[in-house]
């Protein structure tokens, strides 16, 4: 029974990110974001598509602070980060005179692996290939559990990640990112939190009618906590997390991955 309730929830967690891929092109992000006439556009407007999308949008690695290991220490997966978008972000869109219907929702879909090295180190890649011409998102991260953990003992780990965020050719966005995390294995699961800092830096790629006075480059930084819960069924793990920016962004993801 219980085998057969996580081969149910791993087949849903594929479907649930095959349709935020699939949004992707169909409206969850805004299928035109060309900008218009951007000459009613403002400095904090240029702010919050800037932090949006590099502080909303950054790259989540979805993994626990547990190291994969070396004897294979490989983790391949599919995921999708989804948030309600502020409205002050919706009306710099709006400012700006973007093509197409501004959704509620935003999602970023990613393909990712991972690879355990040795003394508790990980590696990662992350990218969008699908839709290049509507978001283009790479990504890299390396992590450091320095308490690998045990039967009584939580693992502990530091976590460096870069992110870019491109958007129609027009919001380009890069981010780093630090984060401290914390988990523990048990039997099926491996649930972690943590706390990082985020810095954003990035620009309006199209500035044809912005005003002079106005700064098309942009940056930000940000305190975010956040939690995941990975659950593992043989060869296959389903992670669902959340994650907080003290900027007031939730930002909710889900990935379901093959890990051996």
């Amino acid at each position: 029974m219980k085998s057969k309730f996580l081969s149910v929830a791993f087949i849903w967690s594929v479907v649930l990110i095959m349709v935020g891929v699939s949004r992707v092109g169909y409206g969850g992000v805004v299928s035109s974001f060309s900008p218009g006439d951007l000459a009613s556009v403002v400095d904090s407007q240029v702010e919050s598509m800037i932090k949006t999308v590099g502080i909303a949008g950054d790259y989540r690695p979805f993994m626990p602070a547990t190291p994969l290991g070396v004897i294979i220490g490989l983790d391949i997966g599919a995921d999708v980060t989804f948030f309600p978008l502020p409205s002050e972000f919706k009306s710099a869109l709006t400012a700006a005179k973007v093509s197409g219907q501004i959704p509620n929702t935003f999602f970023l879909p990613r393909l990712s692996i991972h690879k355990g090295l040795p003394f508790g180190i990980d590696i990662g890649f992350a990218f969008l290939p699908y839709r290049v011409d509507i978001a283009k998102l790479i990504a890299f991260d390396v992590k450091y559990a320095f308490l690998k953990g045990g039967v009584a003992l939580p693992s502990v780990a530091l976590r460096a990640s870069y992110n870019q965020t491109k958007l129609s050719n027009f919001i380009n966005v890069k981010t780093i990112k630090v984060d401290a995390l914390v988990s523990k294995k048990l039997v099926i699961i491996d649930p972690y939190a943590g706390l990082g800092v985020q810095f954003a830096s990035g620009q309006l790629d199209i500035t044809t009618g912005l005003p002079v006075s106005v700064s098309a480059s942009k940056s930000k930084t940000a305190l975010h906590v956040f939690a995941g819960f990975p659950l593992k069924m043989l060869f296959f793990t389903v992670t669902g997390e959340f994650d907080y920016s003290f900027l007031g962004m939730s930002i909710f993801g889900l990935k379901a991955s093959f890990s051996i």
